[in-house]
């Protein structure tokens, strides 16, 4: 009875000061919780290592490269198509657009028909030339014997002179001709507009169906390290 008497005044004479003074357990705790302090935090633990850190920055900017090339073509044409696109990364000599070449594909074919009738020229004159060349043979022999007046033997030469020309003028047809396909060639070739460089593709300036003059920026401009400030 003692110590519960006890117990009980020195709880009393502890609360009344604490109470008045507003930071006792009634004022400041706000009931049972008012005396618990903050939730523990979980914490994660791991082995520490050495790694490699990435950090990416977003920035607004223009990007100019080392050297710029304009990529224009050779021949004049209607542009069938173009195989990149801004931004790409081309390698010299990589195809960046097509022309038509339907017209130049055209030429070409007649001109390998023309080939062949030269050259069949060119056989009959050799032909020509080598009975114009026994004929000749023939009236010397006769002109020797005095079977053949000197008018004769002029005649068998003058013969032999224009089968030889002949042959002359169907060899430089030939040639001509030939010539001639090796540049329709070199043009169909050129249909295909190629990169110059290595570099990356930074603009672009005509569309497919657009007709683009030979020597003119058609499509777009390669740079050579970095993309072009007109990207």
């Amino acid at each position: 009875a003692v110590l519960l008497g006890g117990g009980f005044w020195y709880y009393r004479s502890g609360a009344a000061p604490a109470a008045a003074g507003g930071s006792g357990p009634v004022a400041g705790g706000g009931g049972r919780g008012g005396g618990r302090g903050p939730a523990p935090m979980t914490v994660e633990t791991g082995i520490a290592g050495r790694g490699a850190i990435t950090d990416y920055v977003m920035v607004v900017g223009n990007l100019i490269g080392e050297a710029t090339v304009d990529v224009v073509p050779r021949v004049s044409g209607r542009i069938e198509s173009i195989n990149v696109r801004l931004g790409d990364r081309v390698t010299r000599g990589q195809q960046i657009a097509k022309l038509e070449d339907r017209a130049i594909r055209e030429q070409v074919n007649q001109v390998r028909a023309n080939i062949e009738v030269n050259k069949a020229t060119l056989e009959a004159r050799q032909n020509d030339l080598a009975v114009a060349e026994n004929a000749l043979n023939r009236a010397r022999t006769s002109f020797e014997r005095g079977l053949l007046s000197q008018a004769g033997l002029e005649d068998a030469e003058a013969r032999y002179s224009q089968a030889a020309s002949q042959v002359t003028v169907a060899r430089a047809q030939l040639v001509s001709t030939e010539a001639r396909l090796d540049e329709l060639s070199v043009s169909l070739a050129d249909t295909n507009v190629l990169s110059p460089v290595d570099g990356f593709v930074g603009r672009r300036d005509l569309d497919p169906g657009a007709f683009a003059n030979a020597n003119t920026a058609i499509s777009m401009g390669v740079d050579a390290i970095l993309v072009s400030s007109n990207s």
